[in-house]
């Protein structure tokens, strides 16, 4: 890959990086009650807006954040746009001034105080004077950017290398995709994917015939409905068809290990699926609107079986702890899927698919499963198959 290839794809991956991570607290600052259209908000993803001054991706990182977070939290259409438009306004100017480090969180703090109280007032239909408006939102501001993000720029300061714009040396040397992806990536894809749909849909002719239970807690009665948040749920096939690819790449040893980690997922999930089925009293969706519309097609094709473990995060949290051995991975992706690991976990409670318990047991079977494949170096399954067939063929 070329160096300005190479480049191209490092900037995008630390926008995207920021803005999953924007999206990610915004939510959690929904879910707390910090946010929403109340006059006083304090956004944790505000300390965000000072990354500018480390480089020049978190621009669109933090305009693509803030307007996705617009759109998962339900705000009407002028805050999605007059939201954004502050946010990019911050963003530019924090970058232009990106040499006097004290001055990186005023600009997001003045473009907000100016900006969102009209939107408070016309949009949301706040009576009170535009002065007040203005404190509120300056005192919110002035704790998420001022306070938390200059904490948050200091902690970073130490380790700027990770994030400033400033790249390592980047491999020149060209590959053809034969070359990138060669014939074992494909056959243990196909492999992961066949046992995947295996478990999950052989299952579905019995669970009828099972009393099925469920996990509900005070916790997930809690949790409102976002339908909004279907968007992450489509969203993770296409992130782990690329990242489930990138790691099959890395090495035929990291390949095989792979199929052993995910076969034993899957056996552990099948006796689960069977032995205790889990379901979930989903809502009616009766409202119109791109976001329902696909909820109610989500409903139509994906039947409130299977449970527990969610495969949802089985497979999103497989795909964070698989890039973190794979050298040929840069780092930058390593965080970007923990990132979308949380959202993938907000994701299927938002959409009322899974309960709070079900992403638990996902992550302590998918961890136990990745332990005993890394102590019984279970890669070596793989290659005895692999060389079985080597001597038919040969013979």
């Amino acid at each position: 890959m070329s160096k300005s290839n190479r480049h191209s794809i490092d900037y995008i991956a630390k926008a995207a990086a920021i803005a999953a991570l924007y999206v990610v607290l915004t939510e959690l600052s929904a879910l707390f009650g910090l946010s929403g259209t109340n006059v006083i908000q304090f956004r944790l993803s505000e300390a965000l807006t000072i990354l500018p001054f480390f480089t020049s991706a978190a621009i669109p990182g933090l305009v693509i954040g803030c307007f996705l977070s617009n759109l998962l939290t339900g705000a009407v259409v002028w805050d999605v746009v007059f939201g954004t438009l502050a946010t990019l306004i911050g963003a530019l100017l924090t970058y232009a001034l990106r040499r006097y480090k004290w001055l990186a969180p005023i600009p997001p703090i003045v473009a907000n105080t100016v900006i969102v109280p009209f939107v408070l007032r016309y949009a949301y239909g706040f009576t009170d004077a535009f002065w007040f408006l203005a404190l509120t939102v300056f005192i919110g501001e002035l704790v998420c950017c001022g306070i938390l993000g200059m904490l948050l720029l200091f902690a970073l300061n130490r380790q700027s290398a990770f994030i400033t714009d400033q790249a390592a040396p980047m491999q020149t040397e060209r590959r053809s995709f034969k070359e990138r992806f060669p014939r074992y990536v494909w056959i243990t894809f196909i492999y992961l994917a066949a046992i995947d749909l295996l478990t999950f849909y052989a299952t579905r002719p019995i669970l009828p015939y099972l009393p099925a239970h469920s996990l509900s807690t005070p916790l997930d009665e809690l949790i409102p409905l976002r339908p909004e948040w279907v968007t992450i749920y489509f969203l993770s096939f296409l992130s782990w068809l690329v990242t489930i690819l990138w790691m099959l790449a890395e090495s035929k040893q990291h390949a095989y290990r792979l199929c052993g980690v995910y076969t034993i997922i899957m056996i552990v999930c099948l006796i689960c699926f069977l032995g205790y089925p889990v379901t979930i009293q989903r809502p009616e969706i009766t409202e119109s609107g791109f976001f329902n519309d696909w909820m109610r097609f989500l409903y139509q094709v994906d039947s409130p079986t299977n449970l527990c473990p969610s495969l949802h995060v089985v497979i999103s949290y497989l795909c964070w702890r698989g890039v973190m051995g794979c050298k040929k991975i840069p780092k930058w992706y390593q965080w970007f899927n923990l990132f979308f690991l949380i959202l993938v976990c907000f994701s299927i409670l938002l959409v009322k698919q899974h309960f709070v318990a079900d992403i638990a047991a996902a992550v302590v079977v998918t961890e136990g499963a990745l332990q005993i494949g890394r102590l019984t170096r279970i890669e070596r399954v793989g290659f005895a198959i692999e060389n079985k067939l080597s001597r038919r063929k040969a013979a």
